[in-house]
Parts: C-alpha cells; sequence; structure tokens
C-alpha cells in the first residue's frame, strides 16, 4: 500500500497557574472560578465574524462568543447544543428542529427561531462550509418562536456534521445583526456563548469577558457538547506574531498559552518547570498542492509517478522533526475521528479502496 503523510498534532503551551488553570496540581479537584487567562496567538484575525473566514483563528477566538445549533462531542459525533431535540421525516428530507428555550444572547435578548432561521441562511450564502451544505437546501422556516424546520432536496447523512462543523460554522446571531449587516461583516459581535465580547484594540488584544447570564446544557461535558462552564472572568487574545516570543512568554509566565509551537522544540518546553505542553490529535494534513489544470503536472501519469517517488519518512522528519508530530498513514480520516459517519473509513478494506480512488486521481 502506498504511503501518505498525515500530519497527527500540534504543539500547544499552557502554564500550569492556580485560579481556572488547571494544572498538575489541580488536575485532581475542582476548578476554582476567577482569574484573567491570557493567551498568545500567532496574529491579528482577519474578522471576528464566523460566517465570513475559514481563518482558523477567528475559530479558536469565537468559539467561546459564538454556538451552532450542533457541535462534536469527543468522538466527532454531532451532538445537539443550542436544539434540544430534533426529528427526521419526508424520507430524510425534512429535519424538524426543537431550540433550547431561556437561551440568552449577550444582549439580553432570548434567542428565537427567528434568529436561527435568519443565521441559516447568511451561513448558507456567505460560509463556504454553508454553500456545501446549501446546494441541497430546499428552504428553511421557522414554524412557531422555537422550532425550525429545514427542508433538503435529497436525503444526507452530513446535514448534522455540517451544522457541527466549527471553521466558517452555522453560528447563530440575533437576527438584527444579521439584517444591519446584509452580505457586509457583522459589526456587533454577539452570540450565545459563555464568554461575551468587550473589546478589540488592535495590535494589543481582544478581550471577553464571562457571560453571567449563560445557559448551559444540562449533560455532563463531552467533547465541545454537554455542559460548558465559563470558569475565567476574562480572556485575553494577545497577537505574538514571533514563535519565539510566544515561547519565551510562557515559559516566563506572562502568557498562560502559547498557539502553535514549533515541533523541534517540544523537548525543550517538556522541562521547563509549570509548563504543560499539549499534544492535540488529529490537527492536519500535510499536502502537496499540484497544478493539473495545466504544466507538466496536467498528465496524470506525470503526477503518479511523481507521488511514487516521494520517500515521505524524510521529508515528514526535515518539516516536523519530532516523531510525536507525524506519522505515515493511507487513511483519508484519522484513526482519532471515531464518529458515526466515519467509522466506516477505518475498516481496512475500506481505507484499501479510498486509497485505491485517491491514487487515481
Amino acid at each position: 500500500m502506498r504511503r501518505h503523510a498525515a500530519t497527527l498534532a500540534t504543539l500547544v503551551l499552557t502554564v500550569a497557574v492556580g485560579l481556572a488553570i488547571v494544572g498538575p496540581a489541580g488536575a485532581q479537584g475542582q476548578p476554582k472560578t476567577g482569574g484573567i487567562f491570557k493567551a498568545a496567538m500567532i496574529g491579528e484575525p482577519p474578522t471576528l465574524d464566523l460566517h465570513t473566514t475559514t481563518a482558523v483563528i477567528v475559530q479558536h477566538i469565537t468559539w467561546q462568543i459564538y454556538e451552532g445549533l450542533f457541535t462534536y462531542d469527543k468522538s466527532y459525533s454531532a451532538v445537539p447544543l443550542l436544539v434540544d431535540s430534533h426529528a427526521v421525516s419526508d424520507g430524510g428530507r425534512t429535519y424538524t428542529f426543537k431550540l433550547r428555550r431561556g437561551v440568552k444572547f449577550h444582549n439580553g435578548k432570548e434567542m428565537t427561531s427567528a434568529d436561527v432561521v435568519a443565521s441559516l441562511k447568511r451561513w448558507g450564502k456567505l460560509a463556504t462550509a454553508g454553500k456545501t451544505v446549501w446546494r441541497n437546501v430546499e428552504g428553511v422556516d421557522a414554524k412557531d418562536s422555537h422550532t425550525v424546520a429545514l427542508y433538503l432536496k435529497e436525503p444526507s447523512a452530513a446535514l448534522l456534521m455540517g451544522l457541527a462543523r466549527p471553521n466558517n460554522g452555522a453560528v447563530v446571531y440575533p437576527k438584527e445583526i444579521i439584517d444591519a449587516a446584509g452580505d457586509n461583516a457583522v459589526k456587533e459581535y454577539i452570540g450565545t456563548g459563555p464568554y461575551r465580547f468587550v473589546e478589540h484594540r488592535p495590535d494589543r488584544h481582544i478581550k471577553l469577558a464571562r457571560f453571567k447570564d449563560y445557559v448551559a446544557r444540562a449533560e455532563p461535558p463531552d467533547g465541545f457538547g454537554g455542559k460548558r462552564t465559563a470558569y475565567l472572568d476574562e480572556i485575553l487574545f494577545i497577537p505574538v506574531g514571533d514563535v519565539a516570543v510566544r515561547l519565551a512568554g510562557v515559559e516566563t509566565g506572562e502568557y498562560h498559552y502559547a498557539q502553535q509551537i514549533q515541533q523541534d522544540q517540544y523537548d525543550r518546553v517538556k522541562a521547563m518547570p509549570a509548563v504543560v505542553p499539549s499534544i492535540i490529535k488529529p490537527a492536519n494534513w500535510s499536502t502537496a498542492v499540484l497544478n493539473h489544470k495545466q504544466g507538466l503536472m496536467a498528465d496524470k501519469r506525470v503526477r503518479q509517478a511523481f507521488q511514487a517517488a516521494l520517500d515521505m519518512e524524510p521529508i515528514m522528519a526535515a518539516g516536523f522533526g519530532n516523531k510525536a508530530f507525524y506519522r505515515l498513514d493511507p487513511s483519508l480520516m484519522f484513526a482519532e475521528q471515531f464518529g458515526d459517519g466515519l467509522r466506516d473509513l477505518l475498516d481496512p478494506k475500506i481505507r484499501g479502496l479510498a486509497t485505491e480512488r485517491q491514487r487515481a486521481a
């Protein structure tokens, strides 16, 4: 079987401090409430309107602000977030969502089906992920103040996963915010999440504060689903473009979290006192993009020869250094992704068929 490279992990650092940050000393007990968390990010986000960008840094920041109808549990299955329950009818072409009652936006208004319908329509029009889902959508409407019906052209097993996708996700804004923005970026960053937007001071920080009226789910935490508890008083997302500065800031305690530390620093950070290196699995794929429309690589045989000639082990070792951050795997999905829609891909026979199809591409 031909080998393909899959980047398995990414490295983030957190300082083991008190208050809301659970470090080695407090991991066995209940986290405490309070404190300001300082996160050193790779730079400034292009926007805080999640519907209009696929930039991952926007997802990381706004996850605390916005919520969608569904999210992922620890096995990457879609689970309800703003939805209380849902039913599927008409041969899989109609989805009826019962919304949770009493959920408040950060401006104090209760979320209703009007907000959800407006948000889904905007997401389907502007978001890259939403446009893909919306090709199969006949329409969406409010049946009552807390019931939304979505009609598909054809049955789809991917709808709930699409609604749960966090990047460029189908988050819910107040209808009046969407009406004011139209196809432009929203001007007010208001959601239903555990933290509310306070201010954006370019090149300084983005400040979020605990939303005191947040209405959490009752179920135990499960991945990104279940009960969410805002232990921190505030979160500061600080743009720190230099990776060495992010690392030094965590080492000295200036920052509590550093995004995207270089993998070749892993052995060093493991020896730092009060610093917890976290390897996030899975993270992403490492890919080579070839121009198959024109030029040499337009010939499929040349592309196949190029792929066959690559020795992936030294390439990945040179690109990622520490073996803890990559593996060679022919799969189209990571082994860690045990969502209901992905389990079949872990079957060796099906994985083999997928590899053969990729090889012929």
